[in-house]
């Protein structure tokens, strides 16, 4: 397995341990775990296998986690675990307190520092493209004023 698929794959698995946060698994939650799985295109059908069995057994989200390495992985697996919650129509308090914890790590493992950075540069970018498509159309506008076109005329004699 790739790095990526790896961590892709241990996304899986996290959503399989969040499932068995409140210690049972109703059919309902074991349904949706399975349709998850049966969805996604990028696992293998070893990976595929393994998961669907291991929807049966307790999957401990401690141990998952440090192989969910990359950020966008992790960012998923708390965005889908509301829908994971609530396959059993209520979310309890271990379920909700789970998924702050991951949350606060998942913060805390993001370098913000180069994600200001990278956010800052866009903005420049944008407003340097912003202000160049102002221009651009500026200069196109400007042959269908009154004024450009006057200024056109007297030019051309």
């Amino acid at each position: 397995m790739g790095h990526s698929t790896s961590s892709k794959y241990s996304l899986y698995r996290g959503l399989i341990a969040l499932a068995w946060a409140d210690h049972e698994l109703h059919v309902d939650e074991k349904a949706t775990l399975h349709d998850i799985i049966d969805a996604h295109q990028g696992l293998t059908v070893e990976e595929r296998a393994v998961l669907h069995s291991e929807v049966e057994l307790k999957v401990d989200m401690e141990t998952v986690w440090p192989d969910i390495t990359e950020a966008q992985d992790r960012a998923r697996l708390i965005d889908m675990a509301n829908i994971i919650f609530q396959q059993d129509g209520e979310i309890c308090d271990n379920e909700f307190e789970l998924i702050e914890t991951f949350k606060t790590r998942h913060f805390a493992s993001l370098d913000m520092a180069a994600i200001r950075a990278d956010l800052s540069s866009f903005s420049e970018a944008q407003a340097a493209q912003r202000d160049a498509e102002r221009q651009s159309y500026k200069e196109w506008a400007s042959q269908y004023s009154l004024m450009g076109r006057l200024k056109a005329a007297f030019d051309g004699k």
